[in-house]
């Protein structure tokens, strides 16, 4: 058996070596489940002095503290289990992200589709607002430090600059703590005012951008540049793209960090301002498909303690920041299913009815055939936007009177959009058939986001979560209702 570090963590593999130390796999053999972990050593770039040494060990000690204040509350980077220092390195314990990295999933199965590159391009810029709240730019961000988990295939940022800076303190002639002429980044991905040492958060943006058109066209960055003109040239790679996708990429890749995004905020409402205009109608092979926007606001999610027939799984209440989105305006028919997916599993049949007999995953299929189909990002909603389009700014038990707006006592569907819309103009929120959404199942809100994204980190990954209530079920049929 290996010697344990600490006494307690048993390496079994060496992912990685180079100047600043090394990455391992190991066991913690003090938890009853021995679960894996992450170590990473980092090695002094220079013999210390005392006065030196104890600057390091303090810059290392603060880092730490901000890396696990981090992964407290984003959920896109590995929890910090803990810090130390042995025999003159440091060392940080993180997570063990089981799942491949961005660069080999694309290796193996190809570039991505809008839809995809969207959702994980969605959830990375929520990740680096809450980065940049912290103060803290990553600095390196690429296809090798974007690791997908294998159970949600939710992002994960890996390998953050921060911590590699501090190991190379030295001190002036004047004794004051100075960074080295370390450049942290990779070629390509990294911006020209970080390739001099000068990083901003619009850095960050950049090397976004330029990791998403890795995901679209499946090339590396040196493979995209026109050599006679200087210019990225990576539109020709893909295929059709929208336009809000297409000049968001286009204006985070400007060589000028001042013509970028100013914050991912700002790029994430440039990536969602086809949503912020209008409603919008596809037409898929003959069929329409009516999508209505909704718009940006915040509520109350959950229960309230006096709510008549409330369940412990609604609970804790908690308010909910949700930015603009469309939605269909009726659930899904058997004829628009069928005019996707070439088949109506549906067991009452009938095209103007609500398709229904499909799993989770079909759910999934459809939005991805979708996409393909209109060159839109379409996807399940989340949980949050679920609850909050059903409410339409109400905060009752129902969003409106429950007979004119839901089918709840017949024994069979009824056809899409009999009965009274919301405030929002969507149909059948209350009662018909269950709706799918994106998140994984979680006994109750205990730790649940407080934005719109799906919950997909804990929970029982082999269970989703179902809104709306169905015909016959009118305990059911309450908007906060879910199963």
């Amino acid at each position: 058996m290996n010697a344990l570090l600490q006494g307690r963590y048993e390496i079994i593999q060496t992912l990685s070596a180079g100047g600043f130390g090394e990455t391992f796999v190991a066991l913690d053999r003090q938890l009853p489940s021995q679960r894996k972990v992450v170590i990473k050593k980092f090695k002094p770039q220079q013999q210390y002095d005392a006065r030196t040494y104890e600057i390091v060990r303090e810059r290392f000690e603060r880092e730490a503290a901000v890396l696990e204040s981090l992964s407290d509350v984003c959920r896109h980077v590995p929890k910090l289990y803990a810090f130390f220092s042995e025999a003159g390195d440091y060392y940080l314990v993180q997570e063990f992200i089981e799942g491949q990295t961005l660069n080999e999933f694309v290796r193996a199965q190809g570039r991505l589709d809008e839809a995809t590159t969207r959702q994980l391009l969605t959830s990375l810029l929520k990740a680096l607002h809450e980065i940049h709240a912290q103060g803290i730019i990553h600095r390196d961000i690429k296809p090798d430090n974007i690791l997908l988990r294998a159970s949600t295939g939710q992002p994960v940022l890996i390998d953050f600059g921060a911590v590699k800076e501090i190991v190379t303190t030295v001190l002036d002639a004047y004794g004051t703590p100075q960074q080295s002429s370390l450049i942290i980044g990779t070629p390509g991905y990294a911006p020209a005012e970080q390739s001099v040492g000068r990083p901003v958060y619009a850095s960050d943006l950049y090397s976004l951008a330029m990791t998403m058109i890795f995901a679209l066209t499946g090339r590396q960055p040196h493979e995209l540049n026109d050599l006679a003109s200087g210019e990225l040239r990576w539109r020709q790679y893909t295929g059709k793209l929208s336009q809000p996708l297409t000049q968001s990429l286009e204006r985070a890749i400007q060589y000028d960090y001042r013509e970028r995004f100013k914050n991912a905020k700002e790029m994430l409402d440039a990536l969602n301002v086809a949503l912020l205009v209008k409603d919008f109608t596809d037409i898929i092979n003959g069929v329409n498909l009516e999508m209505k926007a909704v718009p940006a606001g915040s509520f109350l999610m959950g229960s309230p303690d006096n709510e008549a027939g409330r369940s412990a799984n609604e609970e804790p209440q908690r308010r909910v920041n949700i930015a603009a989105f469309a939605i269909g305006k009726y659930p899904i028919t058997q004829a628009q299913w069928r005019s996707v997916m070439g088949d109506n599993p549906s067991g009452v049949k009938g095209d103007n009815l609500p398709v229904e007999c499909v799993s989770w995953n079909d759910a999934k299929e459809f939005c991805q055939k979708l996409s393909q189909l209109t060159g839109k990002a379409y996807r399940l909603p989340t949980e949050a936007e679920w609850e909050y389009a059903c409410r339409a700014g109400t905060t009752g038990a129902h969003a409106g009177e429950l007979k004119a707006i839901a089918w709840y006592v017949e024994y069979s569907t009824l056809p899409v959009g009999q009965k009274q819309a919301n405030a929002f103009g969507l149909f059948d929120m209350h009662g018909n058939v269950w709706e799918w959404c994106e998140d994984v199942w979680h006994q109750d809100y205990d730790g649940a986001p407080t934005d719109d994204s799906a919950w997909l980190s804990g929970g029982d990954s082999r269970y989703h979560v179902v809104r709306g209530g169905g015909v016959g079920l009118r305990y059911c049929v309450r908007p906060l209702r879910r199963s």
